[in-house]
């Protein structure tokens, strides 16, 4: 025991001074590094192919035309979308991409996951190269380049905003209760820095549901805060088929609509409740804007909707497990529930994919409203998104296990 207990000190210690290295050099080493990446890879005098015509790609244009620059044209390997036009650009394929402009345009990867959580940008970096093209950069890259146009954007945020918060990410590090989690969390700060994509891999088990953090119980009473279409429901549901209660909120008018049409169709529909309200810290109307996908979100230029504390809404409930995916508003939501923590103590799930900081401000939010839990992570993608903070409350052992 003894030889374990120094091993695993040994190994947080040096796990600790390479934290203390991502922040050796100045903040301002740090964004010239940044904003020179994208020109390293790049040739100023080429125009630019956007590669990826979806959300991202188009977030993309937007920005670069507000800087007067005009991108010659999309690529995307999405056979529906070839030959079309989007935002006044056409959509070639990669091959016709690269038969016109190999080695005359700069091509800029603006995809993300590329539609599941396997892909890579090695992938997507490699198939270009492949084709022929010889100045490839990833959207990141351009965004850290022009930082003031395009950040912060998800998790994506200038370096050194992310420096100017390192007492918060010390304070953060100190409470990630083992190795792994450690190496995981290191990993996400490493990339916010330096845009080291290679450091990111996912884990084997289902987001939210980690094997090695959360043990389900045939009694358990889950709370789903950003029931999207009920796929975390239907993930649990086969998990835990026994469960006790599911209540879910969504927000989104056709979300809710997908969600209870499919809780609808569960033998178990009986001890299923969905309402149509956002969580938040408080009771209260807020804008949202309703986009029927993943990117529904609190926005002050969206339609009225209702929302909901936790702490009034489950006020004669005791949850056992509260999932939060509320597209950035995770912070509200768990002020919202802060007596709901301190009465029943229930496992959390939290989406750190939305906001730079969430890494470590999520976490110390938590500590803030009770100090009674031990904090895990796991990521379930590839690239950057479907990290999981999981608050285990302490000593409960029955309720979850992370190998230390």
């Amino acid at each position: 025991m003894l030889v374990t207990m120094a091993s695993g000190k040994k190994q947080t210690d040096a796990q600790r001074q390479e934290l203390e290295s991502l922040f050796a050099e100045s903040s301002d080493n740090i964004a010239v590094r940044a904003r020179s990446r994208f020109d390293t890879l790049t040739d100023s005098s080429r125009p630019f192919v956007l590669f990826g015509a979806g959300g991202v790609g188009r977030r993309t244009l937007k920005g670069l035309r507000s800087l007067g620059i005009e991108p010659i044209a999309f690529a995307d390997n999405n056979a529906r979308v070839l030959g079309s036009i989007i935002d006044g650009l056409p959509v070639w394929s990669p091959q016709d991409a690269a038969n016109r402009f190999a080695t005359r345009a700069n091509f800029v990867i603006t995809i993300w996951q590329g539609g599941h959580s396997e892909h890579r940008m090695a992938d997507t970096n490699s198939q270009l190269r492949q084709l022929g093209c010889d100045r490839v950069a990833l959207v990141a890259e351009l965004y850290g380049k022009y930082p003031d146009t395009f950040l912060p954007y998800l998790i994506l945020d200038s370096p050194e905003r992310v420096y100017e918060e390192r007492q918060q990410i010390f304070a953060a590090f100190d409470l990630v209760a083992d190795e792994r989690s450690r190496r995981i969390w290191l990993d996400h700060l490493r990339f916010r820095l330096t845009l080291d994509y290679d450091r990111l891999r996912r884990d084997p088990y289902e987001e939210y549901f980690s094997k090695e953090c959360v043990r389900l119980k045939d009694d358990e009473v889950f709370i789903d805060c950003g029931a999207f279409t009920g796929d975390t429901i239907a993930s649990f549901v086969q998990q835990c088929p026994r469960f006790e209660r599911i209540v879910a909120f969504e927000p989104d008018p056709t979300n809710f609509a997908h969600l209870s049409s499919y809780i609808a169709t569960l033998e178990s529909q009986n001890r299923i409740t969905a309402f149509p309200y956002a969580v938040a810290a408080q009771c209260e109307v807020l804008k949202f804007s309703a986009n029927a996908d993943m990117t529904s979100r609190i926005d002050p230029d969206g339609k009225d909707v209702q929302a909901v504390s936790l702490d009034e809404a489950l006020r004669e409930m005791s949850p056992t497990f509260i999932k939060i995916d509320v597209e950035g508003a995770e912070r509200g939501a768990l002020e919202g529930a802060r007596n709901t923590l301190l009465r029943c103590a229930p496992v959390l799930a939290v989406a750190l994919e939305h906001n730079s900081s969430d890494l470590w401000r999520l976490p110390l939010a938590v500590q803030s409203l009770t100090g009674s839990y031990d904090f895990h992570f796991r990521h379930h993608s590839e690239q950057g998104f479907d990290l999981v903070l999981y608050a285990i409350p302490k000593g409960v052992q029955s309720r979850g296990h992370v190998p230390h």
